[in-house]
């Protein structure tokens, strides 16, 4: 049995950025950006399904153009890419069954309007960013059980060869600012799911292993970590459904990072838990939600950012009506 799909999309974004002096009654703006950038995507996927055994094979290339267009301060930029790649996946097995995946393709991510624009006492953009060009390679792994329930898990290596990463850092005088970076960004993800008959109880592990490492060619960055790009990241969740009572539990496990491209400095890694309780009531025709909820549970004091330390233990209750 054979099978064929193609796809066209758009997608884009325009924004006018105007600051005003609102002291004054009449000011002209004294700030002007205008940021625009769209892209174009042909997508074809090509499928072949086999009964003896269950078995399906799918190739799927793709290409797609992105342009950007920037006006700021008297200056203008213009920045285009054809991005093609190709993506594979063939599996064997029904209900239970292995498969194997991949992809090469090539991306372009342009700076958004908060890394070019956005300004605060110790925050801001960089009008002259240029974009993200990378090259990317992935190779997956996984397999799916349908005894006692549904256990599925997935090993996948990776590597993205990145022209001119968009990477934020503390700078002079302490202010936040992106820069561009060369970067090789390399690493595993192995992911596992486990879901009881009758979904009243799911399981979540994921483990990453990431490997992000400047490429710029001044010696006392070269090969150094990427600022704020942890080696190791575990997540859990855990989640119970009982009557109309559904609770989740979520560990987040991040190893340091370093602060600084030298890699002289850096934050301390840290274990946050999450709890939240839903209940549902349903009233006449009126749904009634309500939400409990309990993030950093432990009360762990930790940085994503330097020197932004994290809310301590917070509670939150929330209700909700929908007729």
């Amino acid at each position: 049995k054979k099978w064929f799909e193609q796809s066209v999309g758009y997608t884009g974004r325009r924004l006018n950025y105007r600051e005003e002096n609102q002291m004054a009654f009449f000011s002209a703006p004294i700030t002007k950006a205008d940021d625009m950038a769209h892209g174009v995507f042909l997508q074809q996927s090509w499928q072949r399904n086999f009964s003896h055994p269950v078995s399906q094979l799918r190739l799927t290339p793709a290409i797609r153009f992105d342009e950007m267009n920037m006006q700021s301060a008297g200056m203008e930029r213009h920045e285009q890419q054809w991005s093609p790649g190709i993506n594979a996946f063939a599996s064997v097995g029904d209900d239970s069954k292995i498969y194997l995946k991949g992809s090469y393709t090539n991306s372009f991510r342009a700076p958004t309007f908060a890394d070019l624009f956005y300004q605060e006492a110790r925050v801001q953009g960089k009008p002259d960013l240029r974009p993200e060009k990378s090259l990317n390679r992935e190779f997956s792994v996984g397999f799916q059980l349908g005894l006692r329930g549904q256990l599925t898990g997935e090993a996948t290596a990776f590597t993205y060869n990145i022209t001119d990463l968009i990477v934020w850092r503390l700078g002079s005088f302490e202010v936040f600012q992106p820069f561009n970076a060369d970067a090789d960004i390399t690493g595993q993800e192995y992911l596992l799911n486990f879901i009881i008959p009758g979904d009243w109880l799911k399981m979540d592990l994921s483990y990453t292993h990431l490997a992000a490492l400047n490429k710029n060619a001044a010696i006392t960055v070269y090969d150094k970590f990427i600022p704020y790009k942890p080696e190791h990241t575990f997540k859990g969740r855990l989640g119970l459904d009982f009557q109309k009572w559904h609770a989740t539990i979520t560990c987040r496990n991040v190893s340091q990072s370093f602060v600084t491209e030298a890699n002289t400095k850096s934050i301390p890694g840290y274990t946050v838990f999450d709890w939240t309780l839903n209940r549902n009531i349903k009233i006449q025709s009126i749904d009634v939600k309500f939400k409990f909820s309990i993030y950093n549970l432990l009360d762990e004091h930790y940085e994503i950012i330097r020197d932004y330390p994290l809310p301590p233990r917070e509670w939150r209750i929330g209700a909700g009506i929908s007729y």
